[in-house]
């Protein structure tokens, strides 16, 4: 499963990465989604280009951009530069700043959503439950956990179906534009201790050549997560190779 931990604020169509051309206006967009939750991107520049959907020399010119100082911009911090580069990949310089914005902003939701469940089921009393001893106003405030603790309780309460069978998965091939996802990436890091990304990088795309190249039924899979991550746990004994004949066999 696929997250995003980068929030596109409308703001951005008044910035001047929009008076970009086209090609680094979608390489910027595509960064921001590819991000980790460190404002990471593990990508080597083919395959951002390929995951951008522009040419080679276009991704190399946008990141030439993002690389670059930035008179107009409107954070002054790093001259306006908007990444670096990084072992794998690069980081988004400004990534910090926008995410406090992003978990202010999911705060106040998070007590909108508060209170609309506590408008909804309305206030209690053991002993009374028309006239409350206290009222909503004169509650502490919740904390965010508490919040969606509530808010999953009315979910519960609501819910009156029982939960269906699960359907069976079908198998399925290696889909044409696979990429590894930033979290594909933590998890091999995390489970090779002694790979760097840019080796990650390396097994994903035998991983996707692999798979592309084969035919027939063994070719498909009901979960590629799973295969990935075998994938990866096989990697450093290699795979099975057949046996050759031993050319001094039965030699006198």
């Amino acid at each position: 499963m696929s997250y995003s931990y980068t929030k596109l604020f409308s703001s951005i169509t008044e910035s001047t990465i929009w008076v970009e051309p086209y090609p680094t206006r979608i390489v910027w967009v595509s960064m921001l989604a590819m991000a980790d939750r460190m404002g990471r991107i593990w990508a080597s520049v083919p395959g951002l280009a390929r995951r951008s959907g522009v040419t080679l020399e276009e991704c190399e010119a946008a990141l030439e951009r993002f690389l670059g100082p930035d008179k107009y911009s409107r954070t002054p911090d790093n001259d306006g530069r908007r990444i670096e580069v990084i072992p794998g990949g690069w980081r988004l310089l400004n990534y910090e700043k926008y995410r406090s914005m992003r978990d202010e902003e999911a705060r106040r939701e998070y007590q909108r959503e508060w209170d609309r469940t506590k408008r909804v089921r309305g206030p209690t009393n053991p002993t009374n439950p028309t006239n409350p001893t206290k009222s909503d106003r004169d509650r502490p405030q919740p904390t965010q956990a508490e919040a969606e603790a509530e808010a999953e309780a009315v979910k519960a309460d609501t819910t009156t179906t029982a939960p269906s069978a699960p359907s069976a998965r079908r198998a399925s091939r290696l889909p044409t534009n696979w990429n590894l996802t930033s979290e594909q990436i933590e998890w091999a890091l995390g489970a090779q201790p002694s790979w760097t990304p840019e080796h990650v990088l390396r097994v994903g795309e035998k991983f996707r050549d692999y798979w592309t190249a084969k035919a027939g039924r063994d070719a498909t899979k009901v979960d590629w997560e799973a295969t990935w991550r075998n994938w990866v746990r096989n990697e450093p004994e290699g795979r099975a190779k057949p046996k050759t004949a031993d050319p001094f066999a039965g030699a006198v």
